[in-house]
């Protein structure tokens, strides 16, 4: 993990040297912990979640493999730490919501969390859709629910 500039750590200033866990939160994903609490002191600790050496919280089920690179699992586009493709609160309608909800073509440029994909655009239909994105993060499976599992 990188800080904001793509290439430095993410340093924290003014903690006291101690066991921590270390949880990752990003934007429309389920956010994922340690399951061990993991002993930060002031020299730089490195920690690669890519690789899945790491126990998390939910095991490795909290995320998923792409490309053999464990990656945080997108869909959370309502950001409530769940991915639903059905029921109350689910995230496909928050995609739906963002573009206007009456035209299911149309779409929306610009930040927004409900653009699961992340390429700038938030759309329900036609190619590169982010509500396909939601169910591919259930495994295809509607009336899943996948939930984060941080403390």
């Amino acid at each position: 993990m990188v800080g904001v500039d793509g290439v430095n750590g993410v340093e924290f200033r003014g903690h006291v040297p101690d066991l921590y866990y270390v949880a990752v939160r990003h934007r429309n994903h389920l956010g994922i912990a340690t399951a061990n609490a993991v002993l930060l002191g002031f020299t730089a600790t490195t920690m690669d979640f890519t690789t899945g050496s790491i126990a998390l919280m939910g095991g490795l089920g909290s995320t998923v493999l792409v490309g053999g690179t464990r990656c945080l699992r997108a869909g959370d586009a309502n950001g409530d730490g769940r991915v639903s493709y059905t029921g109350p609160d689910n995230d496909r309608d928050a995609v739906l919501f963002r573009i206007g909800g009456a035209n299911t073509a149309g779409t929306f440029a610009g930040y927004a969390t409900e653009d699961i994909n992340m390429d700038g655009v938030t759309r329900y239909t036609n190619s590169g859709n982010d509500r396909d994105r939601i169910i591919s993060a259930l495994g295809g499976m509607p009336n899943d629910v996948r939930s984060q599992a941080l403390p």
